[in-house]
């Protein structure tokens, strides 16, 4: 499958769009975004769990040594959670991800956010020293791969976005210490608005885009915020980065609002924000992607992850449309 977007930035097609939809919204607005793939979700399947309370939650606990940690991935063998975080104030002046755009207002000093890991058995916290990572860290989804030939050491695949643009930042850690190391920081322009990534060797990866617009685009994104969500909006890119040159391509079918993703076997889990669904596609051997079924969830989706013993799959909802609660 081809890249929705060109390399060069938006199509004439998509720049349109808005364009056509902003000049004529006032007239007969629901006609016209209906034509140009408007997604119209029923409230009430994105909140069926909004008068839920809390359950099973004897033995959990809070630690505050993390802000703002969007995304957690657990290393079984060793007992460690990794985690990403950031800083919450700081974001609500550049986070492209939430719609903040205000990247002169934010301190600059702030646009290096942070890795932790946890140990599970011991309760420890640890800050993880970067090394070999010059420009911003901005952190969001989260990943790791481990080698089966070295049980010391994993990659950590994290997504960040940099004033520059967004890439998947890959870090070597070896397992017990506080460092990871830069291997490679992977630019490409299918990587334009990541949100979650899964790896699927050393180097390579699936990352969700999880808007079209890029901040950069400026009005056509403030469009796409507050006039979406598209049926064609969203989608998975494969990335290969093992050689000189990186190559990504898109591989699934177009989402709403593509969002926490995850592989179990051979199978890609994708949540959507915006319909309130997990879409479960079957890997194939050139790494696209065949949608099997369709989850709903009655929750917008966020990340998602899975417990081995159970095989369970476990996601991260929205229980009201305004925000994580």
């Amino acid at each position: 499958m081809s890249n929705v977007r060109t390399t060069g930035g938006p199509s004439l097609f998509s720049l349109a769009i808005p364009i056509l939809a902003g000049a004529l919204a006032f007239l007969q607005p629901q006609p016209l975004f209906n034509a140009v793939g408007k997604v119209n979700v029923n409230p009430g399947k994105v909140t069926r769990w909004v008068n839920s309370s809390a359950v099973n939650n004897e033995r959990c606990t809070v630690h505050y040594e993390g802000d703002a940690c969007e995304d957690v991935k657990i290393h079984f063998a060793s007992n460690t959670a990794f985690v990403a975080c950031g800083n919450p104030e700081e974001r609500t002046k550049w986070y492209p991800a939430s719609g903040r755009y205000d990247a002169a207002s934010r301190e600059e000093a702030s646009f290096k956010e942070y890795l932790l890991k946890y140990d599970i058995k011991r309760r420890e916290t640890t800050k993880l020293k970067v090394h070999g990572l010059d420009g911003d860290f901005i952190t969001h989804g989260i990943d790791i791969y481990s080698f089966p030939d070295d049980p010391t050491k994993i990659h950590i695949f994290a997504v960040n976005h940099a004033r520059s643009g967004d890439s998947i930042s890959i870090f070597s850690h070896t397992l017990g210490s506080d460092n990871v190391v830069l291997v490679k920081d992977v630019k490409h322009a299918g990587i334009y608005n990541a949100n979650g990534v899964a790896a699927t060797g050393p180097l390579n990866f699936y990352t969700t885009n999880d808007h079209y617009f890029t901040a950069k685009d400026g009005i056509f994104r403030r469009f796409e915020d507050s006039y979406g969500p598209w049926t064609w909006a969203t989608n998975v890119q494969h990335c290969d980065a093992s050689g000189p040159k990186v190559t990504c391509r898109r591989v699934s079918d177009t989402h709403p609002g593509a969002n926490g993703i995850l592989i179990s076997d051979d199978e890609l889990y994708v949540g959507d924000c915006r319909t309130g669904d997990a879409r479960v596609y079957e890997i194939q051997p050139d790494h696209s992607l065949i949608n099997t079924a369709t989850i709903h969830l009655g929750a917008a989706a966020d990340n998602i992850n899975i417990i081995p013993t159970t095989r369970d799959v476990v996601v991260t909802g929205y229980r009201r449309l305004t925000g994580p609660s």
